[in-house]
C-alpha cells in the first residue's frame, strides 16, 4: 500500500479521546488539547502528527484552528502543521 502524501489538506484538529484500552471512562481530560490528525481517504484510523494519538479521526467533531490561541493546541502537532504549511507555500 502506499501511503499519501501528508498536506494540510488531509490534516484535522481534535481532542484526543478517551479509549477502552487507556481508560474505560470515554473521559477527555480538561487539560487535553487538541491535536492534528492526519486522515486518508482508505484508512479508517488517523494518527496525530505528534504520534501520541491514535483514533477514528471521522467520527468526532473537528475543530477550527483559526479560532484558537497556538498554546492551547498540542505544541508538537502545531509545529509539525507550520513546518508542512511552510513547505506547501514554499512550493506554490
Amino acid at each position: 500500500m502506499v501511503q499519501e502524501k501528508i498536506t494540510k489538506n488531509n490534516i484535522v484538529w481534535q481532542l484526543p479521546m478517551g479509549s477502552v484500552e487507556h481508560d474505560s471512562t470515554g473521559y477527555v481530560h480538561g487539560n487535553a488539547k487538541p491535536h492534528a490528525f492526519v486522515v486518508y481517504d482508505d484508512e479508517n484510523v488517523s494518527d496525530s502528527l505528534c504520534k501520541k494519538y491514535s483514533q477514528c479521526a471521522n467520527e468526532y467533531e473537528n475543530i477550527n484552528i483559526e479560532e484558537v490561541d497556538e498554546k492551547h493546541l498540542c505544541k508538537k502537532c502545531w509545529n509539525s502543521y507550520k513546518k508542512l504549511k511552510k513547505k506547501e507555500e514554499n512550493n506554490k
